[in-house]
């Protein structure tokens, strides 16, 4: 008896109509049902299968319905990880059955598998197939790839990395690749007219995975490395998991983002090979562009390919990012491009051959070829065209040809064109309004901008998709408010480019804002979700106010991703509607949160310092006069009072200190004491008034929960509980403390780790560094900035990074080595002014004049200590004012060309300005330097008067540590 022949597909073998099935060597347990249905469906690849026809078969005389048939379907679904809306084994056919689109092989037990034959769309495309398998083969090896597959619309882009991923899982023709092996994630890019949604193809992609077989797996790595990416995954967690995920989302920046994500990716493909398939790139938003340049520019080993498929005329035409990353990893060896033209002839005439008769297949193939140029979409369109009309495949050759060839469309857009107008009105109608409504559309939005039941317009939306013209069912979805609507798709982005294009502008106008609307209502509360769809629905439809509200929202959701220059662009496009507004409350209500976001966007990509947090923040100050009691009065004073502190301007910051002190006064929320008495302290710390500084230090030190400090940072641009930290560390050192000040530190960096907050940890890295500084520890200073360093390039934290470099040269100039100090200083500088701060710079330029004292450049020592001094009495910036005077006095003294009452007149100002300040720290180094120069002078009677002055208030280990700093100043 011959045995029945097994069915493959992908890694899969059923054994039989009650299977079993097997996946390698293990079975896969399913019910006797459900494998029937599956081996019905596999033994007919390519059919429509009625559902009528698959209960008739599997159930025989049972009576069921088509829900006990959707059961088996969903099972199947999960087993072989099938997605409904983007199958690999079987299609879903909207209220008609099932299509098994897999490619099937049989197999006799003991015998050779027979492969399965390609589509006949992918004749004419085996060299490209076998370039993507190369690649593929690299990845397997360890090296990490980004593969562009570019070509103009219908070129066969998709077509041929869905056949590529076909074969990849065909045990018949690949059986040397574990097929079961591979992490496949998709997604989808979409067109906007502005920024659009930041990162939408990747989590796109990342649901998808999450959604798989053992998609737990993807769910354990992304909660373990990338806990905000999974936050904004919906439908992956629960909505209080998900909402809990959200408040625990470490707040960090762009970069600590996307390493974020390519630590997970990595960790994901570490146990076997990962593939991201990104479609239409040339619609991708920045803030991909960047996460994917992350993830192709690490130098360690990952098997992970990125597939991205994308219209090079559109990048050029647009001057995408894409393009620059595009052109600088093929540069660098990076990245591969499969560039897809137009099918030979005779990979034209095999094709039209396998759909034409014999008699007509020669003369329509020079005719499909003559017009078509190989174009594939439209070579099959157009081949099917034929096939409706057999008098012009007959045409012959010669006058007949160019006769039956003038009747045709010239290209494929006029041919989609005529494919519409071949269709009814009411159905051209509902597909006008779908286009409107977006490449993947619900009915329940076309319906309302039509004024159409659901049914009608799901009628037609069914009906053509049951013919396989233009639109696809992608099944239903349920909003927010409970409505179920059923969900199309269009088959080809031309599709919908093409009819959108048809309908007259002012009827573009009233749809948009119709869709619009009934998008708005099912969302309700949940808009935010998508507000980049509403923002540009809204705009598109002249709804100025509702444009400029999502807008917002859509800014608003870019930061919570740190996309903040994706952000920018909707804020400040919602700031443009706003301007067509009437003058009202409403208007400047509105207004005042885009400025809000504006600021937080504005110091996320510039610093502190930059004019827009100014301009931003100043003009959202301005609108908080017409709403005094507005909450929002302190993120503003403080987002303002940063940029003035920044830039140094104390005296500005001095007054808006004081409007802080009156919220402090008036606070009802600790949450609000915070900020406020760190903006206040710090204003005091650096005008010099310590005293005045440890009040608000020394005030009761709130314990802020983790989601409260979390929204704070959000609010703020840093963590309030660690600022507090950093400047107390700093003033204690100044009051003589150091015991106090470690123990401050080291609460800031539990704080900081806490969050995992990369920029918070640089804070007080860098005070760390200062306080080693300030001990007179050049090894420990050299050992600190060297962490820094590499943690804010790391991070890439600029403002840091700076200061990190200048204690550096600091500490090599104190170790023997002050030309490179002096240029390490210098460039430290450089980049301290880049970012916009100018607030420490007199403290940096002391460290630069230290470092050319030991080069022997007293004249450039000098010149920078005056630099320095100047710059004190233009900002104000007094807390360093008295060490800088000891240094000057010192390096006169040095220099030896000085009067010697002038040297100790400046040793004398020094020592009393930071008695009267009550710089502990400062006081000591002064009465030092002024003892040792009285000693030298001849006067032991004045040295033995001043060291018993001297204050009592320094602690021992202040003593101690200042007396280490003196002996390293004076070798």
């Amino acid at each position: 008896m011959t045995p029945t022949p097994a069915v493959c597909f992908g890694p899969y073998r059923l054994a039989g109509p009650r299977g079993p099935l097997w996946r390698g060597e293990a079975e896969i347990p399913l019910r006797a049902k459900t494998l029937e249905v599956l081996w019905y469906l596999a033994k007919h690849p390519g059919e429509v299968v009625e559902h009528d026809r698959l209960l008739a078969e599997v159930w025989r005389k049972t009576v069921v319905g088509v829900g006990t048939l959707a059961v088996s379907i969903g099972e199947l679904r999960r087993i072989l990880g099938d997605d409904a809306k983007a199958p690999v084994y079987i299609q879903t056919l909207h209220r008609r059955g099932y299509r098994f689109i897999a490619p099937v092989a049989s197999a006799i037990p003991g015998a050779a598998t027979i492969p399965a034959i390609a589509a006949p769309s992918l004749l004419g495309r085996e060299a490209e197939l076998a370039r993507l398998r190369d690649c593929y083969d690299e990845v397997c090896r360890g090296r990490r790839r980004i593969l562009f597959v570019t070509g103009e619309a219908g070129i066969g882009k998709s077509t041929l990395v869905d056949a590529w991923i076909r074969w990849l899982n065909d045990p018949s023709i690949s059986p040397s690749i574990p097929s079961a092996e591979i992490w496949l994630g998709r997604g989808q890019c979409v067109e906007h007219s502005g920024a659009g949604e930041p990162y939408l193809a990747m989590l796109e992609a990342l649901n998808r995975l999450c959604r798989g077989p053992r998609g737990e797996t993807v769910i354990a790595h992304l909660r373990q490395q990338a806990p905000g990416w999974l936050a904004q995954l919906s439908g992956v967690l629960t909505p209080p998991e998900r909402e809990a995920m959200q408040h625990r989302q470490a707040p960090v920046n762009t970069h600590h983002y996307q390493r974020e994500l390519a630590d997970a990716l990595e960790a994901i493909a570490a146990t076997r090979p990962l593939v991201l398939f990104l479609e239409d790139l040339q619609w991708c938003d920045q803030a991909t562009v960047e996460a994917l340049a992350v993830l192709a520019r690490r130098p360690e080993a990952a098997r992970i390919l990125v597939i991205g498929t994308c219209r090079p005329i559109e990048l050029t035409r647009k001057e995408h990012p894409l393009k620059t990353l595009k052109d600088e990893l093929q540069w660098h060896g990076q990245s591969r491009e499969i560039a897809l033209r137009g099918l030979d002839e005779a990979a034209v005439r095999t094709y039209v051959a396998s759909r034409l008769p014999p008699e007509t297949a020669g003369s329509a193939a020079t005719l499909v070829h003559r017009r078509t140029a190989g174009q594939p979409l439209f070579m099959v369109k157009l081949t099917e065209y034929l096939l409706e009309h057999p008098e012009l495949a007959g045409a012959g050759t010669g006058d007949g040809l160019d006769r039956a060839a003038a009747t045709l469309p010239t290209d494929l857009q006029q041919f989609i064109e005529v494919q519409i107008e071949r269709l009814d009105t009411s159905e051209q109608r509902v597909l006008e309004a779908a286009s409107v409504a977006g490449p993947v559309f619900a009915v329940a939005a076309v319906a309302a901008a039509l004024d159409l039941s659901e049914a009608a317009v799901d009628a037609v939306c069914e009906g053509l998709a049951r013919r396989e013209q233009l639109v696809a069912v992608r099944g239903p979805v349920e909003w927010p408010d409970g409505t179920l609507t059923e969900t199309y798709a269009f088959r080809h982005a031309l599709y919908q480019e093409v009819l959108y294009w048809r309908v007259a502008s002012s009827r573009r106008v009233r749809l948009h804002r119709a869709i619009g609307a009934r998008l708005e209502a099912g969302y309700g509360t949940e808009g935010a979700s998508i507000a980049v769809e509403l923002a540009e629905h809204f705009e598109r439809g002249h709804d100025d106010r509702r444009a400029a509200r999502y807008h917002r929202l859509a800014g608003e959701t870019a930061l919570t991703r740190f996309a903040a220059a994706a952000a920018q662009v909707h804020l400040r496009r919602g700031l443009a509607l706003l301007a067509r507004w009437p003058q009202d409350t409403e208007r400047g209500r509105e207004e005042l949160k885009l400025q809000i976001a504006l600021g937080v966007a504005a110091i996320a990509t510039d610093g502190f310092g930059a004019p827009a947090v100014a301009y931003a923040y100043g003009r959202a100050h301005a609108l908080c006069r017409q709403f005094p009691k507005t909450p929002t009065l302190l993120p503003v004073l403080c987002g303002l009072w940063n940029y003035f502190v920044t830039r140094a301007d104390l005296q500005q910051a001095r007054s808006l200190a004081r409007e802080l002190a009156e919220v402090i006064e008036g606070a009802q929320t600790s949450e609000c004491l915070l900020p406020a008495r760190n903006a206040v302290g710090q204003t005091d710390l650096f005008t010099g008034e310590l005293a005045r500084a440890r009040v608000q230090v020394d005030a009761e030190r709130l314990a802020l929960n983790v989601q409260t400090r979390q929204h704070l940072v959000a609010e703020y641009g840093e963590d309030p509980a660690v600022v507090r930290e950093m400047y107390a560390a700093l003033l204690y050192w100044l009051l003589g403390s150091p015991e106090q000040a470690s123990i401050r530190i080291e609460t800031g960096l539990r704080l900081a780790r806490e969050l995992a907050q990369p920029f918070g940890v640089a804070q007080i890295l860098w005070t760390r560094m200062l306080l080693a500084h300030g001990v007179g520890d050049p090894v420990r200073v050299q050992s600190e900035a060297q962490g820094l360093i590499e943690h804010c390039k790391r991070e890439e934290i600029a403002v840091w990074l700076a200061g990190a470099r200048i204690l550096r040269g600091w500490a090599l100039a104190e170790q023997g080595e002050p030309a490179a100090g002096i240029v390490s200083i210098r460039l430290g500088l450089e980049e301290w002014g880049a970012t916009g701060a100018v607030l420490i710079r007199p403290y940096y330029l002391a460290r630069l004049a230290e470092a050319y004292a030991k080069s022997g450049y007293l004249p450039d020592a000098l010149d920078t200590v005056a630099e320095a001094l100047a710059a004190v009495e233009r900002t104000g910036e007094r807390w360093y004012e008295a060490e800088l005077h000891r240094l000057q006095a010192e390096l006169r003294w040095q220099k030896g060309d000085a009067p010697i009452d002038e040297v100790e007149a400046g040793l004398c100002r020094a020592l009393t300005l930071a008695r009267e300040q009550q710089a502990r720290a400062l006081e000591l180094r002064a009465g030092e330097t002024l003892a040792r120069f009285l000693t030298d002078q001849g006067r032991p009677e004045d040295t033995a008067r001043l060291l018993a002055s001297s204050s009592d208030d320094c602690t021992a280990g202040c003593r101690q540590a200042h007396a280490r700093g003196m002996q390293t100043t004076d070798g």
